[in-house]
């Protein structure tokens, strides 16, 4: 990935059977300076740009939503080591792997280009590159609660520019992205009724600093999140970053102060939002 190496982190969330809260991070009050969102209908107009021919789907759509929360703020502050980046992805590049495996079983043929993208962590490392980020870059997956495992890596990751007198931003991207073929059998692992998603959601955070530094840009702050009990009724579509939805639509739409989520096996998950501004 250039020098900028993402690391990879997997985890495994047993469901909550009672109500639970988060324990507090040291940097619990996040400035929110921009949210974005992508589908399938970006990907057109993305595949055209040169720099981005040789992008799989998932880099695609989570290069449309990471424009969208970065368009707030100058385009000077963005990249360096004072920005990080957090990719939360269940999936990852399904396709991809599925095209490498297929083509070395039928043709012998290791082919790298098909290699490299095949990483599970091959999308954070294109973003990386793409804005030019050297701060840290971790990959997250973690099944339903990808989301929050992503939003919890990039808190801990901005707890060492609380007190930076310079801005300091943390961009939160969640993707998943649909694999032809090999969706039927990760349809069956859900409960009946409820559809798997395509699609990319990115938030961007910022240290106090950068709250000072750009005032208007901020459209909320994010506080600490807790899972409350089971629903009895299931979603009828499911994203794995789905919370990031929720906290980019209760941005946009600006009168909610919480985000919330249900997950495919009923679980809630809610994020507290203050001073959303219109």
């Amino acid at each position: 990935f250039g020098g900028n190496n993402a690391a990879l982190v997997l985890s495994a969330t047993p469901r909550p059977a009672t109500a639970t809260t988060a324990s507090p991070s040291r940097a619990s009050r996040l400035a929110m300076l921009g949210s974005g969102r992508s589908s399938e209908h970006d990907l057109a107009e993305l595949a055209r740009e040169p720099s981005l021919r040789k992008a799989t789907r998932p880099m695609l759509l989570a290069t449309a939503a990471a424009r969208a929360a970065l368009s707030g703020i100058p385009k000077d502050f963005v990249g360096g080591d004072q920005f990080s980046l957090v990719l939360g992805t269940s999936r990852g590049e399904l396709a991809m792997t599925r095209d490498f495996l297929t083509t070395f079983a039928d043709q012998g043929l290791a082919r790298p280009i098909l290699f490299q993208s095949s990483l599970h962590n091959a999308p954070t490392g294109f973003l990386g590159l793409a804005f030019g980020i050297t701060g840290p870059s971790v990959t997250v997956s973690d099944g339903a609660w990808t989301g929050e495992r992503a939003i919890e890596a990039a808190t801990l990751i901005m707890d060492r520019f609380a007190h930076s007198e310079s801005p300091a931003f943390c961009l939160v991207v969640g993707v998943e992205a649909t694999a032809d073929s090999l969706m039927e059998p990760i349809q069956r692992a859900y409960p009946d009724g409820v559809h798997l998603e395509e699609g990319a959601f990115a938030i961007l955070l910022g240290n106090p600093a950068a709250e000072n530094r750009f005032p208007k840009a901020i459209r909320a702050a994010l506080l600490d999140p807790h899972r409350s009990e089971p629903h009895a009724r299931l979603p009828s579509r499911h994203h794995d970053s789905g919370i990031l939805e929720a906290i980019h639509l209760a941005i946009r739409d600006g009168s909610s102060t919480e985000a919330a989520v249900t997950k495919y096996d009923g679980a809630r998950s809610t994020f507290t939002l203050e001073r959303i501004l219109p």
